[in-house]
């Protein structure tokens, strides 16, 4: 995955503020990209065929 120097900076900006921390680009690419792949991991939609498979939990703990 390729990200853009504008990505890189704007990462390592947020970096920087959030953990008051600063890293280079090439650490900022990395962590980025692993960021963006953990993202993409979590937010998949679940396949029809596995919906089934998940109970609908509301707010306060209940199965639905």
């Amino acid at each position: 995955m390729d990200l853009s120097k504008e990505a890189i900076e704007s990462f390592k900006e947020t970096y920087k503020k959030d953990f008051k921390e600063t890293v280079s680009n090439s650490e900022a690419k990395e962590m980025a990209v692993r960021l963006l792949r953990f993202v993409h991991l979590i937010l998949r939609p679940i396949p029809e065929d596995k919906k089934g498979d998940f109970k609908r939990i509301t707010q306060d703990g209940r199965n639905v």
